[in-house]
């Protein structure tokens, strides 16, 4: 006998089980390879631009003058690359397509060293006239290549420049294009970067122009490099690229994806192995007999192991290869949705390579054949007699009788099929469990960030506007109340904190997470929740924390932690925040008000608007995850259908006899279906909790772990209305798994239960 001439059979009469397992793993392998690419080749483009461009390590401003002849000094002493940026704000209109009142531009002129630009579109500069824009400043505004573009500066009095626009360029330093480098979201909408020639550059008002400088340290040790700006030319500010979000973001959003990736294809992975090692571990288990038959005719056990593998391998191949085959079109549409208005757009040609094929194939193959192989020695464990007779070699307890209990015969049956087959229940929990969990993680995501627009960014304080100055004032301002600030750096970490003094709480609230007010002794020093968050901090323990411009370090023993969970922040009264800083009482940097002030534009070193958050994240973060809420829906209830359908159709498998004697005994189809399909109904609701409880859970960590990458806190957050969907999208899909199959006892013959007996 040949069991070759099992598998057309085999699989024919069990092709719902193989269409089910096929389509799952080509979908998941579609997903998988789409993303993988992504990111492979996107790093990949990133690294090549970094070595072409020569991105800075940092960038600085200095009290004292730093110019070409300072510069060369440094170069010989230290080996250390500084070159000089220049930049000038810009006011112009907002295209058709925005969804802006007006716009931005920041103009840089060309630099030689560091911090180049790369055309990714159209023709690098010819002339005076020509201007390159940021694909995505260009793209959210309608502004094509070929157009023109007229700019102003604030001074309304000025001459307006009117460019042509001969191509979008990206600035690594603007990778994600940020007007602040603290900000947390960017506003494409509103604000974009542009590149003009340096004379054209030299034309603009010298008055409105922002001059830093960039530093590359080339090997040459940071802190000694540092330690000598600050001591020769005392260094005002000092950004390090770990702590710019422009530049970090792009790494961060990479590793994200990097991190999904990892875990869509093992943990997917691992769903459907379950599942297969279950149907047909019953499906060898129902085949014991001839098992039995084929094992005395000399068969060995590793050999039909390895029979029934191939029915693991079938799935594995063919789901993968289609897999592979529908990605392709999708690379493309799947690198803009992982990275839509949150990088600029980069021409990068996304290609599957032939070891992304092996892996996306070899991958679940290997996985679903061991799972088979495993699960068929298993339950041929027992001898060739036994296997014959039918018997599993274990005696069994029949403690599911339920003679004594007072229940119908509909709830008995039901509880005996439920735990008479502990592995097919509890296949059917995880999945449920599984399902449930992508609805609930997707609709608690998009709660916590509503949350947040709507509530968290509103209780940090009454203020409307924070104003950073760029110097020291001691002048008393109307309608606001003045604070010290400064930031500092903390070894191993990229983000900043900000220590700030205040005479009083009146814009500012200092509050415990239980809503408890704080009060600001002199010499204590309270974190915000973000803060305590980013670095693992909390009441009682020592932050050690350096000046980010002298290298300076000091110890800040932690009073308590306030919620705060959109600035990461220090807060202490002005008398100690002066003593710490070794600068006079009653002097200021930081200004907060309720309404807008009256500052001129060269006091101000950056202005925070609440709006202003509240907007970007509406636009960027709330607007994305609306749109990858139909994705993660349609998935969820994927796994749920797929689940439940294959978990049901082994059941009806099983019970053909059961049926038969139910009709036999006069019950119509509807009822047998009620009696025998319908036994999941009791496990529902825990299925259903628990992917709730999970999806909640697996939100808190990763907007915990996500706190360094969005540079805020945001609170978990779950309505009733989200519980409600996910609650009616999981019985939906529950009830679709359930419809699909409600013919097919229809299909089981009366004389079934009559040849099981003669037999």
């Amino acid at each position: 006998m040949s069991l070759n001439k099992r598998f057309a059979r085999n699989i024919k009469n069990n092709r719902s089980f193989y269409i089910c397992i096929i389509l799952l793993t080509a979908i998941v392998i579609c997903l998988h390879v789409g993303f993988h690419v992504s990111y492979k080749d996107q790093v990949a483009y990133i690294d090549n631009m970094r070595e072409e461009v020569n991105l800075e390590d940092g960038q600085f401003t200095t009290y004292l003058p730093l110019g070409d002849e300072e510069i060369d000094e440094l170069r010989d002493e230290y080996g250390v690359d500084i070159e000089g940026m220049r930049y000038i704000d810009m006011e112009g209109e907002a295209g058709e397509e925005s969804e802006a009142d007006s716009t931005i531009v920041r103009i840089f002129a060309p630099t030689e060293r560091i911090d180049r630009y790369v055309v990714t579109e159209g023709e690098d500069i010819q002339s005076e006239d020509d201007i390159l824009l940021s694909p995505l400043f260009a793209q959210r505004n309608g502004l094509k290549i070929g157009k023109e573009i007229t700019l102003r500066t604030d001074n309304q009095d000025a001459k307006a420049h009117t460019y042509h626009i001969s191509g979008y360029c990206v600035k690594l330093d603007y990778m994600f294009c940020l007007k602040n480098y603290t900000d947390t979201f960017s506003n494409t909408d509103e604000f974009g970067v542009a590149v003009i020639s340096a004379q054209a550059f030299d034309e603009l008002p010298e008055e409105e122009i922002v001059s830093y400088h960039v530093i590359r340290y080339n090997g040459a040790e940071e802190r000694e490099v540092r330690e000598a700006l600050y001591d020769k030319y005392y260094t005002t500010s000092y950004i390090a690229k770990d702590n710019n979000n422009r530049i970090t973001t792009a790494d961060d959003q990479l590793a994200e994806l990097e991190n999904t990736t990892q875990m869509i294809l093992p943990m997917s992975v691992i769903l459907i192995v379950v599942l297969i090692a279950v149907v047909l571990g019953r499906k060898v288990k129902n085949e014991q007999k001839m098992l039995g038959v084929l094992s005395a005719l000399g068969y060995r056990r590793y050999e039909l192991a390895l029979h029934y593998s191939v029915f693991g391998a079938v799935c594995g191949v063919i789901g993968g290869i289609l897999g592979v085959l529908s990605s392709i079109p999708l690379l493309e549409p799947m690198a803009e949705l992982a990275y839509e208005n949150k990088l600029e757009p980069l021409p990068v040609n996304y290609v599957i390579e032939l070891p992304d094929v092996i892996y996306a194939i070899a991958f679940p193959t290997a996985a679903y054949i061991a799972a088979v192989f495993v699960t068929a020695l298993l339950i041929m464990r027992t001898g060739t007699i036994n296997m014959i007779k039918g018997l599993s070699g274990r005696t069994k307890k029949h403690s599911l009788r339920m003679i004594g209990m007072k229940a119908s015969f509909r709830t008995k049956y039901r509880i005996r099929a439920l735990f008479g087959n502990l592995s097919r229940t509890l296949v059917v929990l995880f999945g449920l469990g599984l399902g449930g969990m992508l609805l609930a993680f997707g609709y608690a995501c998009v709660d916590s960030l509503e949350y947040y627009c709507n509530t968290a960014v509103r209780e940090s304080g009454k203020f409307e506007y924070e104003y950073f100055l760029s110097g020291l004032y001691t002048q008393p301002v109307d309608d606001g109340t003045e604070a010290l600030s400064a930031s500092f750096a903390v070894d191993g970490y990229a983000d900043l904190v900000t220590l700030m003094g205040l005479e009083n709480k009146d814009y500012l609230t200092v509050e415990t997470p239980d809503g408890a007010d704080i009060e600001l002794k002199n010499g204590e020093f309270y974190i915000s929740e973000m803060g305590s968050h980013i670095y693992g901090v909390e009441k009682g323990d020592t932050l050690t924390v350096y000046d980010v411009a002298s290298m300076k370090e000091y110890e800040i023993a932690i009073a308590d932690v306030f919620h705060n969970g959109n600035q990461c922040l220090i807060v202490s009264d002005t008398k100690t925040t002066s003593e710490l800083l070794g600068i006079p009482e009653g002097t200021y940097n930081v200004v907060m008000s309720d309404k807008q002030l009256a500052f001129d534009d060269s006091e101000i070193l950056k202005e925070v608007r609440k709006t202003d958050i509240e907007e970007s994240l509406r636009n960027n973060i709330l607007k994305g995850m609306h749109q990858s809420m139909a994705l993660i829906v349609g998935f969820g209830m994927l796994i749920n259908i797929i689940v439940v359908f294959l978990m049901v159709n082994v059941l009806l498998t099983e019970s053909t006899t059961s049926i038969s004697m139910l009709k036999v005994l006069g019950y119509r189809d509807r009822e047998i279906n009620r009696i025998v399909t319908h036994i999941y109904h009791l496990i529902l609701p825990f299925g259903i909790a628990i992917g709730i409880l999970l999806g909640s859970w697996l939100n808190e960590y990763n907007f915990i772990v996500s706190t360094e990458t969005y540079n805020t806190f945001v609170e978990p957050h779950m309505s009733a209305v989200s519980v409600i969907k996910c609650i009616a999208i999981t019985v939906v899909s529950y009830v679709l798994a359930l419809l699909l199959l409600g013919r097919k006892v229809g299909r089981v013959s009366m004389v079934e239960s009559l040849k099981n007996n003669r037999e």
